[in-house]
C-alpha cells in the first residue's frame, strides 16, 4: 500500500511539474545520439535569459532531475533528483536549501531531513518500508549530535545494548518478556558515540516506562503552534535515586543569529519542570539542550534532549 501511494504521489508531482513547465513561452530540447530526449529547458520569452525550469532525462527516457529557478537563475521551489537507488525532493528558497528534504529509497525506506539557512538543522526521521519510525538523528549546523534508535523486538528476543556505569561503557543483555518499544539514545562527540539512555516502553499497560538504564527524559509539548504563540515544553526526567538537587537547563536554537541560548534554573526539582521558548520563526523550528543535576557546584548527572515543532500563520 505504501509503495502504491508513493508511486501515485510521485506521478501526480511529475504531471503538475511538467504541466507547469510546459506553459512557458519557449522550449529548448537536447537529445542523445539514440534520439532519446536528454533535456528540456523552459523559458518565459527570452531564451538568452536563465530558464524557469529544466528537465533532465537518462538515455532510457526516465526523468532524473527537475529544476525550477527564480528570475535570478537560482534554484527555487521543490527540486527533484533521481539516482539509481533513491529519489529525493528538496525545498529551495532563492538558491539556498530551506525546509524539508524527502528521500525515498528503492527498498521502500524513507528519510526526512530539514534545512535551515542551507545547513542541516533539526531532527532527521528514518522510516522502514512499512512506515514505522526506526531512527532519529539530531543535526546541528551540519553535524550529528544525538542519535535515537528505535526497536520493536518480539517476545523472547534477546537485546544487547551499552550503558554507562561508574563512568565506564558496559555491555548489557535483556530477554524481552512483554510487548515493548526500545529507545536507545547516544550522544555524538568528536566521531565517538556515547550511550546515555536505554528505555523500554511498555505498550501493553498504562505504565509508560517498564525498564530503564541510564538517564532519560520525556518531553510533552505541542507539535504545532501559531505565529506569536510561545512554545511550552514540559520536561520529565529520571536521574536514578538522586533527589533534592537543582536543575540547570541550557537550551539552544543554533539557527538563530542572536538570542540563541537560554539558561534556566530550578532549585530542588524532583522530576519535572516547564520551560517557555519565545521568538520562534515561521515554519520549522527545533531546540536542543542539556539538563544538569547539581548540588552546589558539583554536577551529579546530566542528560541531553531535543524537540522540533512547526509555527504556522494564524
Amino acid at each position: 500500500m505504501t509503495k502504491i501511494l508513493n508511486t501515485y504521489i510521485f506521478t501526480c508531482f511529475l504531471l503538475i511539474l511538467i504541466y507547469s513547465c510546459s506553459n512557458r513561452m519557449e522550449i529548448k530540447s537536447e537529445y542523445y545520439e539514440n534520439g532519446k530526449i536528454k533535456s528540456k529547458s523552459y523559458f518565459n520569452s527570452d531564451s538568452t535569459q536563465s530558464p524557469y525550469c529544466e528537465l533532465h532525462y537518462d538515455k532510457k527516457g526516465k526523468l532524473i532531475d527537475s529544476l525550477t529557478y527564480d528570475e535570478d537563475g537560482k534554484l527555487n521551489g521543490i527540486i527533484f533528483n533521481q539516482k539509481q537507488d533513491y529519489c529525493k525532493w528538496t525545498n529551495f528558497n532563492h538558491g539556498i536549501r530551506q525546509g524539508a528534504k524527502n528521500v525515498q529509497l528503492d527498498n521502500g525506506e524513507k528519510v526526512i531531513q530539514h534545512y535551515i539557512n542551507d545547513t542541516l538543522n533539526g531532527v532527521e526521521y528514518k522510516y522502514n518500508l512499512n512506515g514505522i519510525l526506526q531512527r532519529e538523528v539530531l543535526w546541528v549546523n551540519d553535524k550529528p549530535q544525538i542519535v535515537k534508535e528505535i526497536y520493536h523486538p518480539a517476545i523472547g528476543d534477546t537485546v544487547n545494548y551499552e550503558v554507562i556505569e561508574n563512568q565506564e561503557i558496559k555491555n548489557k543483555t535483556e530477554i524481552i518478556k512483554d510487548s515493548i518499544e526500545i529507545n536507545i539514545y547516544k550522544f555524538i562527540e568528536k566521531d565517538t558515540t556515547i550511550p546515555f539512555a536505554f528505555i523500554n516502553l511498555n505498550k501493553s499497560s498504562n505504565e509508560k516506562v517498564k525498564i530503564t538504564r541510564g538517564n532519560y527524559f520525556f518531553l510533552e509539548s505541542k507539535d504545532t503552534i501559531e505565529n506569536g504563540e510561545d512554545f511550552h515544553l514540559n520536561l520529565k526526567n529520571h536521574f536514578g535515586n538522586i533527589k533534592n538537587a537543582d536543575w540547570e537547563i541550557f537550551i539552544e536554537k543554533p539557527y538563530l543569529k542572536s538570542k540563541r541560548q537560554k539558561y534556566y534554573f530550578f532549585p530542588k526539582v524532583m522530576n519535572n519542570a516547564e520551560i517557555v521558548v519565545k521568538a520562534n520563526q515561521l515554519g520549522y523550528n527545533y531546540i536542543w539542550g542539556l539538563i544538569k543535576l547539581k548540588r552546589d557546584t558539583m554536577t551529579l548527572n546530566q542528560v541531553w534532549f531535543y524537540k522540533d515543532f512547526y509555527v504556522k500563520n494564524k
